[in-house]
């Protein structure tokens, strides 16, 4: 799932002046963040809930970057900072013995998030997804 921003009109019709080395964000057009509900029956046994968040704040080396005042000459202990910020997000979570998941995500603008629902056999291994995931936006 994810949080789509288009191009402001002065970007979609050839003004790049809002485009800089340091600044990438103004060239599109304002959004809120989105929130999915995702409802899921018919589950048996046990599962993995894995959530990797793809955002401004977790994984976007660009942001972490301006975090640390844009520095042209990054130092060796900038870079290794980044490239430690250059990744998702991830969270884990359990269901255990329940029919039924019903689970909120609140994506923010330019983010992506993907949800993997594993089922877990009796011998605690992972199985593949199996279920049809039903989103619903508001």
């Amino acid at each position: 799932m994810w949080n789509y921003c288009h191009y402001n009109e002065h970007f979609a019709g050839g003004d790049r002046r809002e485009l800089t080395e340091s600044e990438r964000y103004s060239i599109f057009e304002e959004k809120s963040p989105i929130t999915f509900e995702i409802s899921i029956n018919g589950l048996d046994g046990d599962y993995e809930i894995k959530e990797f968040v793809f955002d401004r704040e977790h994984g976007s080396v660009f942001d972490a970057w301006k975090a640390c005042s844009a520095p042209s000459e990054p130092s060796r202990e900038a870079i290794e900072f980044l490239q430690r910020k250059a990744g998702p997000d991830l969270k884990v979570s359990s269901l255990k013995e329940q029919a039924k998941l019903h689970h909120s995500i609140t994506i923010q603008p330019h983010g992506v998030t993907l949800i993997e629902i594993i089922k877990k056999s009796t011998r605690g291994n992972l199985h593949p997804p199996v279920y049809p995931i039903k989103a619903f936006t508001y």
